[in-house]
């Protein structure tokens, strides 16, 4: 789908990539953002589908990016209140 929206080589990998962001050589810090951000997302409930949760976290990336446990905490928390506004904003909170 990102080819076919033409969206930059670098997207391309990303998200070609976020499950595994290892093998996206030069865009791996790009693919290690998504990974992290799509792994937060499904530990906190959030867009679950058919795969749910059934790759393990790249501890690699959080390596790469230089992240810890308190800095996905910090992520969670912040998502987490995103979330509860925009349910609030649709009505569904």
């Amino acid at each position: 789908m990102a080819r076919r929206w033409r969206l930059p080589p670098a997207f391309v990998a990303g998200i070609a990539y976020h499950h595994k962001p290892t093998l996206a050589e030069k865009y791996s810090l790009l693919a290690s953002t998504i990974h992290i951000a799509d792994a937060a997302m499904m530990m906190l409930g959030v867009g679950i589908g058919i795969d749910g949760l059934q790759y393990e976290l790249d501890t690699t990336a959080f390596e790469r990016l230089g992240w810890n446990g308190d800095r996905l905490a910090y992520l969670f928390d912040k998502i987490q209140a995103m979330v509860e506004k925009a349910e609030e904003s649709i009505g569904m909170g």
